[in-house]
């Protein structure tokens, strides 16, 4: 067993230093005040905190007295920064309340301006009448289902009323029950009218709450957030109040049970009834500022050792013995049903809070009784910083701890009756889509930034390729113009005969066919079409005819029988073809030499007659938009060096020239 009030006694250290804090602590005022002007020692410097790194304020309202700790996360460790403690003896019900609780806050709040601007958030706890937790196990559904089946279950199978609370829960793990994985589910149920009335009353005194949360929860947040980290996994917790006491157990920080036994301290003492009290004891107090017997009686036990009172104290503490014992054996019980009816491990350690707790007889009793290590609930002693001192008191640290857990709720760890479960589902639901929707703009923004700038780039890179065409073409219809001043040159005056003229002249004509072909790109695919040729059929020779745009002629083919010297543009003897110009009367409306070619081929190794060959020709040149077949003829021959062999001639018209 520990017991860190002996151990002070035995400790000189320990003992200069609780005697140097009494000392610096305020003596004005109420005797239960604990430093309500001491501020912060650190400099006012401007701070910059991240978001988890605000003020927050814990308040338990219970057994007559207002207790107020403040505490902020700082360095990922908890900072006490106000500790107070006040009679207050008001309920609900009264129409005092509210006036009572805003004098009481800003009297504490007062020495610490600037909290609120630093996003100050209050949480409290308070005796409710009704406080009644549940662990059961729910099939494995959606999240969002369970507040409806959980629901259904306090209905159906506890006959639970859950028609005058609030339900708030939380998911334990899971666990393996007749072979099927389920939830276990923590259910807390508190009085919907007294919630709404706290909540009600901290508004019209100035102060909105943040969260409600119970006593059970604001112990397991002294775990949970590390202030206290004891070595073993499953704890029992048993507060000692005023009116009743409390028994709860944690296993993994994880709240498994918890039982509420009316019988508290003034309960025992008054079992001491009988003891007479040293004169100067009495209550010489009015009204509501008169104590009660009980609570004379105990602040004698925990009152310094003296000769005067020492005969007296032992003698109280026999008589409360007997009660004493009774309420050790109920939460003996608890635990053994904790491990034979419910199936858990049993518990490996016990907490003690309460301010009778701190009394060494108590301790050594539970002790004894229990059978179990037995430690105190001093929080203050644990991993958490001060900027005020601590109570000098053992007994007013003990009650003092629920109130300092109740400053260390978060959102994330801690039930709250003011945002539960379907609350924070909801939200998550919102955040959820305000965080997709966020996606989905910013993924539309980028799609139509970067359309944008490739359209810029595409805009771009067109407009440097038209200028270069432009260039091109501009160069072009300058040769084209000066080629068209050359033909005129040769082509004017009378006609030509000599050799050389007639040779200028084809020179001329095929330059101008050239240009004419760079310019209008049709003629450059040409090569690219008979590549859908058969096989082995191969272009021997392209021949163009140009003019200028004249009388309408056309143009045909035919063989050798016709033997007329007149208007022929083109003869081959060794193939018999001729190219003639047609009669002007059997002139098409349409066409002129300036958009003809002549292509002459040959094939090998051919197998159908020349018909199918000239017919394939036409119909995949025609699949070109660029030409069609004006005219064809073909004529099979024997080749010396490649054999057998179909030679053909075409006459094509360029369409897009």
């Amino acid at each position: 067993m520990n017991n860190s009030d002996s151990q002070a006694e035995h400790n000189p250290t320990r003992r200069l230093l609780e005697l140097i804090r009494s000392k610096g602590q305020s003596g004005a005022g109420n005797d239960q005040a604990i430093d309500p002007s001491v501020v912060d020692s650190e400099p006012a410097t401007p701070r910059l905190f991240t978001p988890k790194s605000f003020p927050q304020l814990g308040i338990e309202i219970s057994e007559g007295q207002i207790k107020i700790v403040g505490s902020m996360i700082t360095k990922g460790q908890p900072r006490l920064f106000l500790c107070q403690m006040h009679d207050f003896p008001y309920d609900l019900q009264s129409e005092d309340f509210a006036g009572k609780l805003k004098n009481v806050l800003t009297n504490a709040l007062g020495h610490t301006t600037g909290l609120k601007n630093q996003g100050l958030q209050i949480w409290a706890n308070y005796e409710f009448s009704r406080e009644e937790f549940h662990v059961l196990t729910l099939p494995l559904i959606k999240k969002k289902d369970l507040p409806a089946a959980l629901d259904w279950s306090l209905k159906r199978q506890l006959d639970v009323d859950v028609q005058d609370s609030i339900l708030d829960f939380e998911i334990l793990g899971q666990v393996v029950e007749n072979n099927v994985p389920k939830y276990q589910v923590l259910a807390v149920l508190l009085a919907k009218e007294e919630i709404a009335r706290l909540q009600e009353s901290f508004v019209r005194a100035g102060y909105p709450l943040s969260g409600i949360t119970p006593t059970a929860q604001a112990i397991l947040n002294l775990f949970r957030s590390q202030c206290l980290t004891p070595a073993v996994p499953h704890l029992g917790v048993m507060h000692i109040g005023r009116q009743s006491s409390r028994i709860i157990i944690f296993s993994h920080q994880r709240l498994l049970l918890h039982r509420k036994i009316r019988t508290g301290s003034l309960t025992l003492l008054e079992e001491a009834s009988e003891v007479p009290m040293t004169s100067g004891l009495e209550s010489t107090g009015e009204g509501a500022d008169r104590k009660s017997r009980e609570d004379i009686l105990l602040d004698l036990l925990l009152s310094p050792d003296n000769e005067q009172t020492a005969d007296q104290s032992a003698e109280i503490l026999s008589a409360i013995e007997p009660g004493m014992d009774r309420l050790i054996r109920q939460v003996e019980r608890t635990l053994a049903y904790h491990t034979r009816n419910l199936g858990h491990e049993p518990v490996q350690r016990i907490y003690l809070c309460g301010k009778l707790a701190a009394l060494p007889q108590v301790q050594t009793q539970i002790f004894r009784t229990l059978d179990l290590d037995v430690q105190l609930l001093d929080a203050f002693g644990g991993n958490i910083a001060l900027s005020i001192p601590q109570p000098a008191s053992l007994a007013q640290r003990l009650n003092l701890s629920n109130s300092l857990g109740v400053s260390l709720s978060k959102q994330d760890w801690t039930l709250n009756f003011l945002h539960t479960f379907a609350h924070k589902a909801r939200d998550k639901k919102m955040l959820q889509a305000r965080v997709a929707g966020i996606v989905c703009v910013t993924l539309l923004l980028c799609l139509l930034g970067g359309y944008h700038l490739w359209q810029s780039f595409h805009l771009n890179s067109q407009k440097t390729v038209f200028r270069d065409y432009q260039k091109q073409a501009q160069q072009l219809e300058n040769r084209l113009q000066k080629l068209k001043a050359r033909i005129g040159e040769v082509q004017t005056g009378q006609e030509a005969q000599t050799p050389e003229q007639i040779l200028r002249l084809i020179e001329t004509k095929y330059g101008y066919w050239q240009e004419y072909a760079a310019r209008f790109k049709p003629v450059a695919y040409l090569s690219e079409i008979f590549t859908l040729l058969p096989d082995n059929t191969r272009i021997q020779n392209i021949y163009a005819y140009l003019q200028d745009k004249g009388p309408k002629v056309s143009l045909s083919l035919e063989g050798e029988q016709n033997t007329s010297t007149e208007r022929v543009l083109y003869s081959d003897p060794q193939s018999g073809i001729t190219l003639r110009q047609a009669q002007p009367r059997n002139s098409p409306t349409h066409g002129s030499f300036e958009n003809l070619l002549l292509v002459k081929g040959r094939t090998t190794g051919w197998k159908h007659s020349k018909h199918v060959l000239l017919s394939q020709l036409t119909e995949r040149i025609g699949e070109s938009p660029f030409f069609q077949v004006w005219d064809s003829i073909g004529q099979e021959i024997l080749s010396p060096s490649s054999g057998p062999c179909i030679e053909f001639h075409l006459l094509l018209k360029a369409t897009e020239l």
